[in-house]
């Protein structure tokens, strides 16, 4: 696909260039990703929440509003 952002860590992108901003994946561990593949993220925790019948803990949904830049500024 040509249109992956380089600063990005998804696979979702629908630019080549943007914002990325910081998703937390627990255990310290993050994602660097632009707002398109965040999204896509949100909604694959969302769906994994629904499917295992989870604590919502354990499958959070982060808002881009509020997530960190990357890098910050």
């Amino acid at each position: 696909m040509s249109d992956i952002n380089p600063n990005c860590d998804g696979s979702h992108c629908t630019h080549t260039h943007g914002e990325v901003r910081v998703y937390p994946i627990g255990g310290g561990g993050n994602l660097i990703l632009c707002e398109s593949c965040f999204r896509q993220e949100n909604q694959y925790n969302y769906e994994c929440y629904i499917e295992s019948g989870q604590s919502r803990d354990n499958w959070p949904l982060v808002q881009w509003s509020t997530a960190k830049r990357y890098p910050e500024e």
